[in-house]
């Protein structure tokens, strides 16, 4: 027992680590082991609470697989949709829709987002409640009012993700399986292929990691 507790420290402490396959490693690592350590939640709460920032991103997410998330936990995910690393955020982006099914906050956290939120956070909020199965009426209107965003960018994602609902309710009887979170595509025809670039370029990620921190051959979140 000894040992397994100091193998669970080394893996919270590579939470910090750059690297990005060693953190995928190491948060695989924490939410398949966490079953048998019912103090791993506290104690990454207690660590998260101690710096709640954005850097602590990996502590947040790790806590939102393995328990309920709290206020704190849900808040760091949210500052996080505007980290500058494409495959951070969609890791995030993924993992809040797939939370949003049997939580209700997400929804309104995605919500406060697009009111105050940087326009980072506002585009990942929208690729987010397009994906979400949320009231329709209350997520269609948020995605009009977005097409009015001071922000270009978020304009793009406003009416990608108009695009994207509209083909899956045309596809909805035919699908059975559980739809899963797509990365936005091309933006619309009648803009400027520097903003499609731009578009793109803000909101894919590299093609080593399209998945995230998990990577490809992962099926988290």
């Amino acid at each position: 027992m000894e040992k397994e507790s100091r193998q669970l420290l080394s893996l919270i402490h590579s939470l910090n680590q750059p690297d990005k396959r060693a953190l995928r490693q190491a948060v695989d690592a924490l939410i398949s082991t966490a079953p048998r350590f019912p103090h791993l939640a506290r104690e990454l709460e207690c660590l998260l609470a101690e710096k709640p920032g954005t850097e602590n991103w990996p502590v947040a997410y790790v806590l939102a697989h393995i328990s309920s998330p709290s206020p704190l936990c849900l808040r760091v995910l949210g500052e996080t949709l505007g980290a500058t690393d494409p495959d951070i955020r969609w890791a995030v982006v993924l993992l809040l829709v797939r939370l949003a099914k049997q939580n209700a906050r997400i929804v309104g956290l995605l919500f406060d987002l697009l009111k105050s939120g940087a326009p980072i956070q506002r585009r990942m909020a929208l690729y987010c409640l397009r994906d979400t199965e949320a009231d329709e009426t209350a997520i269609l209107q948020a995605l009009l009012e977005s097409l009015r965003d001071p922000d270009p960018l978020v304009r793009v994602a406003a009416v990608n993700s108009l695009k994207n609902r509209a083909d899956r309710r045309g596809e909805q009887p035919q699908k059975s399986r559980r739809h899963r979170p797509r990365r936005p595509g091309s933006a619309p025809r009648r803009l400027s292929p520097g903003c499609r670039s731009q578009s793109a370029a803000h909101d894919c990620p590299s093609p080593g990691a399209p998945g995230g921190p998990h990577g490809r051959d992962s099926r988290r979140p």
